[in-house]
């Protein structure tokens, strides 16, 4: 009811006066709304309600123009946001973050790719080095020299290039994963050495005895 009253006051003025539009800012489409859609048809009843309203807005501001009055804002306004600088910049840094590791994964792949291709070119590179090597020797072999030793020499001399090609870190990885499987190997046998079983006898008592040393129970019944 409130609003009824009020929307009444508006309507017929203040004091019996009509009050001037700017007060007011009411607007009217000229045209009713529709009645002829189907109660289902919501979406064709909102985009009606839209393009009345936008009508009557475009109304609304040319009338502001017309006033003088400057409904648009400022360029040099700056209203208060709704988050932080010191959160955006958080939120920055982490979206920067997120997008450097991205690229550098992304980096990575493309260099593990590009390996393993080089790889394969080099490998196919040596085997027709070596076919082109081998027709060679078929056809101007020595007849002073077997061939099979000018076949081992030729063997031989191809690994001896395809060692050389490995590149420093290659060969310095390689070194590595050797080291390891020897230091595996040692470890292995220093424990098999210090390895013990746990043996009882007769009376319940518990004999340690190493497992290298098999005479070890022999000497103590002896004793």
């Amino acid at each position: 009811m409130q609003i009824v009253g009020k929307i009444q006051e508006i309507l017929s003025g203040c004091n019996g006066k009509e009050l001037p539009w700017i007060e007011t800012l009411s607007v009217t489409h000229e045209q009713p709304c529709r009645n002829d859609f189907d109660c289902n048809e919501t979406l064709k009843i909102e985009a009606h309600f839209k393009e009345i309203a936008s009508s009557c807005v475009k109304g609304g501001l040319q009338q502001l123009a017309a006033l003088g009055v400057d409904f648009n804002r400022p360029t040099d306004f700056y209203a208060d946001m709704i988050k932080s600088d010191v959160q955006m910049e958080r939120v920055m840094k982490k979206i920067a973050k997120r997008t450097k590791k991205i690229q550098e994964k992304s980096s990575k792949q493309n260099v593990k790719v590009k390996k393993g291709f080089d790889k394969q070119v080099k490998q196919r590179q040596r085997k027709n080095e070596f076919i082109k090597d081998m027709a060679k020797l078929m056809k101007n072999r020595n007849s002073n020299i077997s061939v099979e030793k000018q076949m081992d020499h030729l063997m031989e001399s191809h690994a001896g290039v395809a060692r050389k090609g490995r590149t420093h870190a290659e060969l310095q990885e390689s070194a590595k994963r050797s080291i390891k499987t020897n230091n595996k190997a040692s470890k292995g046998r220093k424990y098999n050495k210090t390895q013990s079983t746990v043996v009882k006898n007769s009376q319940g008592k518990v004999l340690r005895r190493k497992k290298d040393d098999k005479n070890a129970r022999g000497r103590r019944k002896k004793k």
